[in-house]
């Protein structure tokens, strides 16, 4: 058995499911703590299951035991089960004892997922997403005229980067990024952008005068079923517009999803949070930011 509590949100939720997968050997059984936002979007397997708020006093008692069992000595954790904890600055997942542990239980805690080796792939299958967010995902475009096949997500991710990394070199992207990978995606054919964001005011400013632009301004749920919907994306660092790609397709054909060369590191020329983030399936652009721009995108 698979004991995985989770960490961050849906994006991040559904790299950390796929990392479960690619770990379960077949039909072993997961446990998830917490991944609300994951078990409302997706259809999950049918050995995985939840623990989480609808059965809160059982879930703050198993989280308990996670964080005590986490606090063991390593030479007692090896003996007992098997741990896996992410080193958040390297990437590298390290795994204390074997399956051949007392329990044959493996715990996950503070693990993401962000490397290829690491990821069932076949997880971020649009036939995936719960029905009913496909459904309305689909009316969204007809209701607009729109087809997914001549459609690009754009997805513009800032709040928290704002100040992440750090406040002199943060993960924002200035506008003339999306502008220019606009122009590239139009070139190969693509009609529409859906636009996504966090920061409205930001948006509507920053891209003013783009053509062909369709705002996409609804919940999580909605706005990722939409965008798995389309053919082509330009991302912001984020593992939410990486898991759209992912269920757009783009393992299959990463030419049509752009993003920054070095992820969130694009600003320092080197990849980050780690060099293991690079992905085979999404494409990236060498960009420089210049020193305006850096100057005009702090808060």
């Amino acid at each position: 058995m698979i004991i995985a509590e989770h960490k961050g949100r849906l994006g991040n939720q559904l790299f950390q499911l796929a990392g479960v997968l690619k770990l379960a050997r077949s039909g072993e059984r997961i446990l998830l703590l917490g991944y609300e936002d994951l078990e409302r979007f997706l259809d999950v397997p049918a050995n995985v299951g939840f623990l989480n708020s609808r059965n809160r006093s059982l879930y703050q008692l198993a989280t308990k035991a996670v964080g005590w069992v986490y606090r063991l000595p390593v030479s007692i954790r090896r003996v007992v089960l098997r741990s896996l904890q992410e080193d958040i600055s390297t990437g590298v997942v390290n795994v204390v004892g074997s399956r051949g542990g007392l329990g044959a239980l493996t715990l996950v805690k503070e693990t993401y997922f962000l490397a290829d080796q690491w990821l069932d792939f076949s997880m971020f299958n649009r036939l995936r997403i719960r029905d009913e967010w496909r459904q309305v995902a689909a009316a969204w475009l007809d209701q607009r005229g729109l087809s997914g096949c001549k459609c690009c997500f754009v997805h513009v991710r800032r709040g928290d980067y704002i100040r992440y990394p750090s406040v002199d070199q943060p993960g924002v992207l200035p506008a003339r990024f999306f502008r220019e990978m606009m122009d590239y995606m139009r070139a190969k054919g693509a009609r529409h952008f859906i636009l996504a964001t966090d920061d409205w005011p930001w948006v509507l400013d920053a891209l003013r005068g783009e053509p062909d632009i369709h705002l996409l301004a609804e919940g999580v749920e909605l706005t990722l079923a939409v965008m798995a919907l389309c053919r082509a994306g330009i991302l912001s660092p984020s593992t939410f517009g990486w898991a759209a790609a992912l269920f757009a397709g783009s393992a299959a054909n990463p030419g049509c999803f752009l993003a920054p060369e070095y992820w969130v590191g694009f600003r320092r020329g080197r990849w980050y949070p780690y060099r293991s983030i690079q992905s085979r399936t999404l494409r990236y652009v060498p960009w420089q930011v210049s020193a305006n721009e850096t100057l005009q995108e702090a808060p």
